[in-house]
């Protein structure tokens, strides 16, 4: 239970029991184990490069102005634009492309 808190995610951890961790990431072990570390590092950075928050850097903000969006946010700035995300859900509430945002100078 303790090794499992180091390998998986919190808000991924109900997800499944720990018995079907525990099967899933050997068995995904398994399959990985023929491969190098060069390999393993390509296929992971292959997997997260297509998630939407890659390359971002997060702030912690407190929010005043929309009561539908919780009072704490994280904004997550990349090449896609500025996102706010639910900081406990991890959600992605809204994306702004750098295209929509006014100059403000």
């Amino acid at each position: 239970s303790k090794i499992l808190k180091d390998l998986v995610p919190q808000d991924q951890i109900r997800l499944q029991s720990p018995d079907d961790w525990k099967r899933s990431i050997m068995a995904l072990f398994i399959k990985q184990s023929g491969k190098t570390r060069e390999d393993a590092k390509l296929s992971f950075l292959k997997i997260i490069y297509k998630w939407p928050t890659f390359g971002s850097a997060f702030f912690e903000i407190k929010q005043t102005t929309d009561p539908n969006y919780p009072e704490t946010l994280l904004i997550a700035i990349n090449k896609h634009g500025v996102s706010l995300i639910d900081p406990k859900t991890k959600d992605i509430l809204t994306t702004h492309p750098f295209t929509k945002i006014s100059n403000w100078s």
